[in-house]
């Protein structure tokens, strides 16, 4: 969707929830997705079995992915799976070599919750340029978020094997930080998106993943999958790590050996 399209649609409040990450819509776009990785355990030889949360590539050696993720893979060696859409065919595993978590991440307000990932075979397929998108702009268009999360959030088993992608409506934080929705929660790190009734989300798996803007010059990423108060629920919008004020330390972390 465009931007002019999303701005449009946003005026109407046809928001539209025919792709929902949680109630399984599989993407058909599949090359339009080549910076979606997914990130796994690597001592499960299963892939589909061994993915826990999803992430995007910067470039064929860098990964932007959520700090939590990291922190809840503890001392386990990990993997990032790209170049597919589908868990349990194709792709490459690529080995992280090396993970840095946002050193201003905080666990108990979720605030700056970015990590990023470098593999050493420089074997990464696709990449996603990041946009430096102002709220006037940002609290008024769809972002496509994608994944291989769970489709039933009352079914922690109901993973995906085939990526997913839906359309959801940014809201303001005034709208996502009101007593009856999140409640003051969402930090100025932050951004969240989502149908005031419910409906497309992000849900468990597909934290890390890219939220995206489509525009006619192409997708940009601004912002990951972070946390959410159920899923899908009404007025329990989803929320985003904003990616662009972090890009200086990102290219720091990039450089570095």
């Amino acid at each position: 969707m465009t931007f002019e399209e999303s701005e449009a649609a946003w005026r109407s409040g046809k928001f539209g929830d025919d792709k929902k990450i949680i109630e399984g819509q599989v993407v058909t776009r599949t090359g339009f997705f080549a910076w979606q990785v997914a990130i796994g355990y690597a001592e499960i030889p299963n892939n589909f079995a061994a993915q826990f949360c999803g992430g995007v590539s910067l470039s064929p050696s860098i990964v932007l992915t959520a700090a939590h993720c990291i922190l809840q893979a503890k001392d386990h060696p990990i993997f990032v799976l790209g170049g597919t859409a589908k868990l349990s065919a194709g792709g490459t595993r690529h080995a992280v070599s090396k993970s840095v978590v946002s050193p201003l991440y905080d666990a108990a307000t979720k605030e700056n919750d970015l990590a990023v990932l470098k593999v050493d075979d420089n074997g990464l397929s696709g990449s996603l340029p990041v946009a430096d998108m102002p709220d006037a702009l940002l609290d008024r268009t769809f972002l496509t978020i994608s994944g291989w999360g769970v489709t039933d959030p009352d079914r922690r088993t109901s993973k995906s094997d085939d990526l997913r992608e839906a359309s959801v409506p940014t809201q303001t934080t005034d709208v996502c930080n009101a007593p009856d929705a999140l409640n003051g929660q969402v930090k100025a790190s932050m951004f969240c998106a989502g149908n005031v009734n419910g409906g497309s989300d992000a849900c468990l798996g597909d934290s890390g993943g890219p939220a995206v803007v489509e525009t006619p010059q192409g997708p940009y990423l601004v912002g990951l999958s972070s946390w959410g108060d159920g899923c899908g629920l009404a007025k329990k919008y989803g929320v985003y790590a904003r990616v662009f004020p972090y890009m200086n330390w990102i290219k720091t972390v990039a450089d570095g050996n």
